[in-house]
This record gives structure tokens, C-alpha cells and sequence, in this order.
């Protein structure tokens, strides 16, 4: 695939992704007593899954829809902010999924950002793409349309969000980041006193430099 057709790829389908994203978030803000929103959120599925990397187990979430229609399904990765963990939900677009019928997965890609793994580590990247093998693989009476694969997240999640479409775009079908770091250096040196720029400075060298 030729560089402007790999941007073209991610570019573009980010765009549509993002403006449904968006939808949905001003939807739960704005109209919560709406149909739509008074559904009780799906039980999800915790799945504690071996990294490949270094054999540790990580817990990720799986949300089915109720009423899973037949065949291969899409499936939404959303991935959590820095400063938290994949235990939080997401109402709004959790709801939103059930109803197009969609598999929703929250990986928890090493927690936190208080230390160097949780800063878009090579560990954390792994336990994203271990998380959606798994799930498109393992999982009997699961499905994954893997031509409709899609990544979103905030802050530290929109960041991680950047990097792992960037780092392996054949995965993805479009990536949405929402107030994302689009350059962990520069925001380092911005806001070096937070915690954040403490343990991810100590990552960044590999982070940056390594492919």
C-alpha cells in the first residue's frame, strides 16, 4: 500500500467515525431522558487475556449486544484516558452499538499512565491487538466483521488511539481520537510537572524511536 493511499485510509473514514462519535456524545449529553437513552446498559464479559509479549494477563471487556443479529458483527475498541482504567463505562455509545448491533471492546493496554507501560508502550500496543485477536478468534458464537473494525478514545485514549492506527492501519476500518496527544514529546515538555509527563517521559525515547 502506497503512503497516500495508507493516509487516505485512515484519514478519511476517521472523519465519518468521529462525526457519529461526536453525535452520540452531544445525544447523551444534551437528551438524556430520550428513548434511546433509558435502556439499561448490556452485562459485559470480562476476558482476561495472556499478552503475547510477556505472557501477563490482562482484563478487557466485551459488551453483546441483547439481540446479537447472525453473522459477522462490527466491532468498536474504546479506549480509556490515561489517568484511568477500562473498569468505566460509556452509556451513550454502548447504547448506540446495541442498536446497530455492534460488539463494543474496552482492553485495559497496562492501566494507568503512573507508570512507563501504560504510556503507549510496545506491552500496551500488544494488549490492544491481543485483545481484538482474541475476540475475533476465540470466542464461540462471536463473529467480527473484520473489514469493520473501529478504534476511538479520549485524552490519553485518543493519544494511544493515534499511535496504534498509525503503528497498524490494516487493523482498522477508521480511528477516532477525541482530545488525543498528537505529540507526546511537546506535551512533555508543555506540562512537565504532571504526573503523566513524569512516567511517560521515562518512556517516550522508546516510544518515539522504535517502529
Amino acid at each position: 500500500m502506497s503512503r497516500h493511499s495508507a493516509r487516505t485510509r485512515l484519514v478519511y473514514p476517521a472523519l465519518a467515525l468521529a462525526s457519529v462519535a461526536l453525535t452520540i456524545r452531544l445525544e447523551g449529553l444534551g437528551n438524556a431522558t430520550s428513548a434511546r437513552q433509558t435502556p439499561t446498559l448490556s452485562d459485559r464479559q470480562a476476558l482476561d487475556i495472556l499478552s503475547s509479549l510477556d505472557g501477563s494477563s490482562q482484563r478487557s471487556y466485551l459488551v453483546v449486544p441483547p439481540d446479537l443479529p447472525d453473522g459477522p458483527r462490527p466491532l468498536l475498541v474504546i479506549l480509556h484516558a490515561w489517568g484511568s482504567n477500562n473498569e468505566g463505562r460509556w452509556p451513550p455509545i454502548e447504547r448506540e452499538a446495541a442498536t446497530r448491533g455492534w460488539l463494543v471492546l474496552t482492553p485495559n493496554f497496562r492501566g494507568p499512565s503512573d507508570h512507563p507501560e501504560g504510556c503507549g508502550s510496545l506491552l500496551a500496543q500488544q494488549d490492544i491487538l491481543d485483545a481484538v485477536a482474541f475476540v475475533g478468534e476465540k470466542l464461540p458464537r462471536i463473529s467480527v466483521d473484520k473489514k469493520r473494525i473501529y478504534v476511538m478514545g479520549y485524552s490519553g485514549g485518543g493519544f494511544m488511539t493515534m499511535l496504534i492506527a498509525a503503528r497498524h492501519p490494516d487493523t482498522w476500518a477508521a480511528a477516532s481520537a477525541w482530545a488525543g496527544i498528537a505529540d507526546l514529546a511537546a506535551g512533555i515538555r508543555k506540562h512537565p510537572r504532571t504526573p503523566s509527563a513524569t512516567n511517560c517521559g521515562r518512556a517516550s525515547v522508546v516510544l518515539l524511536t522504535t517502529a
